[in-house]
């Protein structure tokens, strides 16, 4: 298994780091995978106008499509920002 540098020289392997966040979020009462922080990362990145070439990067994804469709989510804002702009068209 790959291990993960935690920046003092000591790898660490991911499953614990996994067993950790997950342990964190349940004495938090907070329903988060590890692996669903990446979906919150990207959809919070498209929420702020972040290039989706930049958020397929950070991802290590092949294409932006992948980002897209599979690691992002609409969200209140981005709905209300779209239905304002087009709104403003019309003024």
């Amino acid at each position: 298994m790959q291990k993960i540098n935690m920046g003092n020289g000591t790898p660490i392997n991911p499953i614990y780091l996994t067993r950790y966040f997950t342990n964190l979020c349940k004495k938090m009462d907070i329903e988060m995978t590890f692996h669903g922080m990446r979906h919150v990362h990207a959809t919070l990145l498209l929420e702020q106008n972040i290039n989706v070439k930049v958020i397929q990067e950070r991802l290590g994804h092949g294409d932006t499509s992948t980002t897209l469709q599979t690691s992002s989510h609409l969200t209140k804002k981005m709905e209300d920002e779209a239905a304002n702009k087009f709104d403003d068209m019309f003024k």
